[in-house]
């Protein structure tokens, strides 16, 4: 027996860090056999099929782990993951397998328990999460979608720790128009194939993305889909993995920034219409409202994880953009104690990393008060610029 639980946990341990390091659709039951050095049939005679494996994980291993050490309340979240490895593979595990639970209804308990976790964390007295509370959340499971995509994030959680403190702490605060700021637009990658019929082809993979999945679609569905033979995919596209990636090429391309400028005159003082805070919410609101593309975009996201190509493209745009927003931040005069002034690198970062968690929030069921988010997102962006 003592035999049977040592193997028992090798495998749990297993499933957990092919969730963590590779991913969902990579996890098979082949994989769990050679990662945990055990036989085929070992791992058959726990569980009957992957989905069982990542169930039974859930419950056994991943939430109480993350239960452990909770901290007391949302805007504490992003600090406790990303400070502690063995926090950040549980949560980067039920990340996976509530993205899976889309397909799965075994494991959607996942999803609930993730949207507990990052945006009411350890809160006993079952308020519902504050605007700041779901933002933060949703800035940490971006940080853990786009870690696991290959992007490289730096250490912000001082940097994070002094911007919500700025946020909370001064309401009333007037933001500074400084004039003269610019905010450069990352260059876009080029397409594949850039004609009518891949941009039809392009539209289907969208479709076919957020109805079956990256490692579901199928080639010869998304021709049907776009009433081409198969024979015109693959004289523009080799392989699935291809057509992915110019999918992806077109949810970064340059209109994707087209809100940047808006935001540049709110700052400059050229268009007081909107706060900045309200500009940034508007882009976020209006992802989110597209439920086509944003379950399309994390299936982009998700096949990065495996795909070099598309992970190259996708880490690639990610950093830039980052910098790029950065470097609007940091062209602003510093005010008050330079000490507490928020990081340029840390806005650049969270314009990335909000709208990257928000869509998988929204994918697993979450309904964010939007008058709670926006006034969130005002108190942030006047902390950042006053």
């Amino acid at each position: 027996m003592a035999r049977q639980d040592h193997t028992t946990r090798f495998i749990r341990e297993a499933v957990v860090d092919e969730l963590a390091q590779v991913g969902h659709a990579a996890l098979t039951m082949e994989s769990l056999a050679r990662r945990s050095f055990s036989s085929i049939g070992s791992v058959y005679a726990r569980y009957p099929n992957r989905v069982a494996a990542m169930e039974d994980v859930l419950g056994a291993c991943v939430l109480p782990a993350l239960a452990a050490d909770a901290p007391s309340r949302g805007t504490d979240t992003y600090g406790w993951a990303v400070t502690s490895p063995t926090v950040m593979r549980h949560l980067r595990a039920l990340v996976e397998i509530a993205l899976c639970s889309r397909f799965e209804p075994a494991l959607a308990p996942a999803g609930a328990a993730l949207r507990s976790i990052v945006t009411t964390s350890g809160q006993s007295d079952g308020a519902p999460p504050t605007g700041l509370d779901w933002l933060v959340g949703a800035v940490l499971v971006g940080h853990v979608v786009l870690t696991g995509a290959g992007c490289t994030i730096p250490d912000l959680v001082d940097d994070l720790e002094v911007l919500i403190d700025r946020a909370t702490s001064r309401p009333d605060a007037d933001i500074a128009r400084f004039g003269g700021l610019e905010a450069p637009i990352p260059s876009s990658p080029t397409p594949r194939a850039d004609d009518d019929v891949a941009a039809k082809l392009v539209d289907s993979t969208t479709e076919e993305l957020a109805s079956t999945g990256a490692s579901r679609a199928n080639m010869r569905r998304i021709a049907r889909r776009s009433g081409v033979t198969t024979g015109a995919v693959y004289r523009r596209y080799g392989s699935k993995n291809e057509l992915l990636r110019d999918a992806l090429v077109r949810e970064l391309q340059p209109s994707r920034y087209s809100w940047t400028e808006a935001l540049v005159n709110a700052v400059n003082g050229t268009d007081s219409s909107s706060t900045p805070g309200d500009i940034l919410a508007d882009q976020i609101f209006s992802l989110l409202n597209d439920r086509t593309r944003t379950l399309a975009t994390l299936e982009m996201i998700h096949a990065a994880r495996t795909e070099e190509s598309v992970r190259l493209t996708l880490t690639t745009q990610i950093e830039d953009a980052a910098a790029a927003r950065a470097t609007l931040f940091s062209s602003i005069p510093r005010v008050g104690n330079e000490d507490r002034s928020v990081s340029p690198t840390l806005m650049g970062w969270v314009i990335q990393m909000a709208p990257t968690g928000a869509r998988v929030l929204v994918a697993l069921g979450d309904e964010p008060d939007e008058a709670l988010v926006r006034a969130a997102l005002r108190d942030v962006m006047r902390a950042a610029l006053s």
